[in-house]
């Protein structure tokens, strides 16, 4: 508008009145796009609601100084000579004559003319798209970056928790030496507990005796996967009672890579003979890692059976006896000492030697609060010994084993795959089933969390593209184009060898956002060349090259602006900018050359004359 002659101030106004309101729709649509993000519940949800939120408010605030700001400089500092001649007809078509613009003015007229080609060759290129991503790689979060890595060491089940700690100790001694392992530069343990939850996405250990956790610091993240290994032969040679795991961090909120099958039914026995099925045909699979179940190994008990008969006529309780085998066992505080601001319990509790010995528990003494005596256990009380399962965990309140492993370079659902014979071999009985958990099932909650919200904002962004332009062909036809971005997106993911993750999915709700800004300023423009008075045909080909520059613009600056993030391959955002930069790239392109001809086939715009096209395209 300035180089056409007009004033400076009359210029920006006209601009910023024309501009606001598609902009602002663009806006608003691109923010909907976005919204099911920090909509989500659950642990993917909440690990990426910031990122979600940040985005939103940057593109309030864009749109903004957008029509203040940059109108507001734009006044001060685009001082443009007007021409010759004023803002005549001859003067606008001079911007337009360039090498490029003339290249896409006839390949923009011969798309109008054979607009079924167009539309034809587009189909088969998302039929394309859509076959090809069978060949992406499917992972639900990437591993971690950090220079840490994570060790769960797990003893036998009835393990004294002495044992553990010396073990442990024994781990630890090796790893400090810096002769063999100077990559470590520090390490810290836990033993009967796992610990803190030092990042979000990582669940401590329930606590028991024989288990311990150990965190182990290197100088540099890219030293970890060789600690891994070392550590790995380290805890298979010189540990073999100890079922060790050793992992790199991950991002998002479950391992990646990890399988887990559940197994339920009402028999212990047979959830863990087919658990035991179920490692053995893991254990087949050449790479496999860290296959374990959490019921643990069977343990021997001692099971003190009270006679209630015996009991009563001594004038002995259940209570008071789990109290005296408690106290002699693991020891009960009966005061405390005060040693100036210290507090140092004491505790009552048998001889070491003793608690060592099962005879001895027949002779502890059980105090009677009714008669205030002391009762010889073994007269109120038989002993009886039994192998018994360590534990048994429940899931919805139902008895759940779980067998658990991951795959040196399978993925989650490729190991699947590979499992899903033993899984139909499996013969489970009435009333048994087993069901997937592990990162499939993560994947799977966190898409549905995510998704639940989407048809609301897509009704949201209908409505708002039908108050904006007071159509329904319009907005058919912004719409239409989202699809064409995934061509694109594909293309990049196989191209950078990026995985389709959730990350992914959210570059494809942000790229369908930034497509529709595309597809508003170009229909907009449009309908105020035909409200100028133009040829419907005119209009189009006016308009598209009167927005080719701008949108190739706003297309180059988001994907230069991805650079980073694809140049240093970051781990948690390389496939959303993947996704982005190629899906928006091609999207692009296709969106200057389908919009004009679905508006054209919606609104019926009739191709000129041969002889008028030739003369235009001269």
């Amino acid at each position: 508008r300035l180089e056409a002659g007009q004033e400076r101030r009359e210029a920006v106004l006209e601009a910023g009145r024309t501009l606001a309101v598609p902009l602002l729709t663009a806006t608003l649509t691109t923010i909907l796009a976005f919204a099911p993000i920090p909509l989500a519940v659950g642990g993917a949800g909440e690990y990426t609601l910031s990122l979600g939120q940040v985005i939103i408010i940057v593109l309030l605030s864009s749109w903004f100084l957008a029509m203040f700001s940059t109108t507001t400089l734009c006044y001060w500092f685009m001082k443009v000579k007007p021409k010759a001649g004023g803002a005549s007809a001859a003067n606008a078509a001079e911007l337009y004559q360039g090498r490029f613009y003339r290249w896409y003015r006839r390949g923009l007229v011969a798309l109008l003319r054979l607009r079924m080609v167009a539309i034809g060759a587009t189909v088969a290129a998302l039929v394309l798209a859509g076959f090809a991503l069978r060949f992406v790689t499917q992972e639900f979060f990437p591993a971690s970056d950090r220079n840490q890595l994570l060790v769960y060491f797990d003893l036998p089940a009835g393990t004294h928790i002495e044992k553990t700690t010396a073990e442990i100790n024994r781990l630890s001694s090796w790893l400090s030496d810096k002769k063999a392992n100077p990559e470590v530069a520090n390490t810290i343990a836990y033993v009967g507990s796992g610990g803190p939850r030092f990042v979000l996405s990582l669940a401590p250990l329930d606590p028991d005796p024989h288990v311990a956790f150990l965190l182990v610091s290197t100088k540099s993240n890219k030293q970890v996967p060789a600690m891994i290994d070392r550590l790995r032969r380290r805890l298979a040679d010189r540990f073999p009672e100890v079922s060790g795991r050793v992992k790199e961090m991950w991002l998002g909120p479950t391992e990646t890579g990890l399988l887990e099958i559940r197994i339920a039914g009402p028999d212990s026995k047979v959830l863990v003979k087919k658990a035991e099925r179920l490692e053995v045909a893991l254990r087949a699979i050449p790479g496999m890692l860290d296959i374990r179940q959490d019921w643990e190994n069977h343990i021997l008990k001692v099971q003190v059976v009270v006679d209630q008969a015996r009991a009563r006529r001594s004038g002995v309780t259940s209570q008071e006896v789990a109290n005296s085998l408690s106290a002699y066992l693991d020891g009960t505080s009966i005061t405390d000492y005060r040693e100036g601001d210290k507090t140092i319990p004491l505790v009552l509790r048998g001889l070491e030697s003793e608690r060592r010995l099962l005879t001895v528990l027949r002779n502890i003494s059980v105090y009677s609060a009714q008669t205030g005596k002391n009762v010889p256990l073994e007269q109120i009380a038989d002993f009886r010994t039994a192998w018994t399962l360590s534990r048994i965990k429940r899931f919805n309140q139902e008895r759940t084993i779980t067998v658990s492993g991951k795959h040196q370079f399978l993925k989650a659902g490729q190991l699947l795959d590979r499992l899903k014979p033993a899984l139909e071999g499996l013969n489970l009985p009435s009333g048994y089933r087993w069901e997937i958990g592990g990162e499939l099932e993560k994947s799977k909650e966190a898409q549905a969390n995510l998704f639940a919200n989407m048809p609301i904002c897509f009704a949201l962004i209908v409505i708002l593209l039908v108050w904006q332009f007071k159509s329904f062909r319009r907005p058919a036809i912004i719409l239409l184009t989202i699809p064409l971005t995934f061509i694109g997106a594909i293309i990049g993911l196989l191209v950078m060898n990026a995985v389709f993750g959730f990350m992914v999915i959210l570059g494809f709700l942000a790229l369908a956002g930034i497509i529709i800004n595309n597809g508003i300023v170009l229909i907009d423009r449009i309908d105020n060349e035909r409200e100028a008075g133009k040829e419907p045909y005119d209009a189009i080909v006016s308009a598209c090259l009167a927005r080719l520059r701008p949108i190739l613009m706003t297309t180059l600056t988001t994907i230069l602006g991805l650079l980073p993030l694809l140049v240093s391959i970051d781990p948690l955002f390389y496939g959303l900018a993947t996704v982005i930069a190629f899906g928006l790239g091609v999207g692009t392109i296709f969106t200057l050359g389908i919009v004009p001809v679905l508006y054209a086939m919606m609104f019926g715009v009739k191709n000129p004359a041969r002889a008028s096209t030739a003369a235009a395209t001269a």
